[in-house]
């Protein structure tokens, strides 16, 4: 006989995977701004802003995967991780809809210096989330590493500059992100 709730857990459960392949789908963007504009010196137009703007959409539909999985527990504090994640994300978005629409979005003053902040602390978060998923034990596996291997990329980026230089790091930085956030999207996609 059918559980009463299975049909809400297999929607659930569609849903999630359909969240981890938006999340895989996006993750390459970064490094294609890399290949589109160069490795070198940072550029910051409309096709980097949507580009990044793809990237942290794809990286909020992992956070919501993990949310609703309750990969970080259910208590309060998991709770209270998962709004703070997604406030940091939206900032980090709101940077990319200035590039976007501003010419010299940096006029914006405080605005988007704030925005800009999320991205690198949204990333160092990663960590924290991480350590809850951790901690929690409802992801098995290699799917629990999954998390917290995308809260390194940051600080393995700053120590590949400080070792082989900024292009180097930056190249570096884009192939890394694509392959933690894609292992991160499928961890979502496939959980049980």
């Amino acid at each position: 006989m059918e559980r009463p709730d299975s049909g809400i857990e297999r929607e659930r459960s569609a849903g999630t995977a359909r969240l981890g392949t938006l999340a895989m789908i996006a993750s390459p963007a970064l490094l294609l701004t890399g290949i589109i504009y160069g490795f070198d010196e940072p550029v910051s137009n409309r096709v980097t802003g949507l580009l990044g703007l793809i990237f942290v959409l794809g990286w909020m539909c992992s956070a919501v995967g993990i949310r609703l999985h309750r990969a970080t527990g259910r208590g309060r504090a998991a709770r209270a991780l998962f709004i703070l994640q997604m406030i940091g994300l939206l900032l980090a978005a709101s940077q990319q809809v200035q590039e976007m629409v501003f010419e010299q979005p940096e006029a914006n003053g405080l605005v988007y210096t704030v925005a800009d902040m999320a991205w690198p602390l949204s990333m160092l978060m990663m960590l924290l989330v991480g350590s809850f998923v951790l901690k929690a034990g409802v992801w098995r596996g290699w799917r629990r590493w999954s998390v917290i291997l995308c809260g390194l990329a940051l600080p393995l980026f700053l120590g590949v500059g400080a070792l082989l230089g900024r292009r180097l790091s930056v190249i570096f930085f884009g192939v890394l992100t694509t392959l933690l956030f894609m292992l991160l999207g499928y961890a979502v996609r496939t959980v049980p």
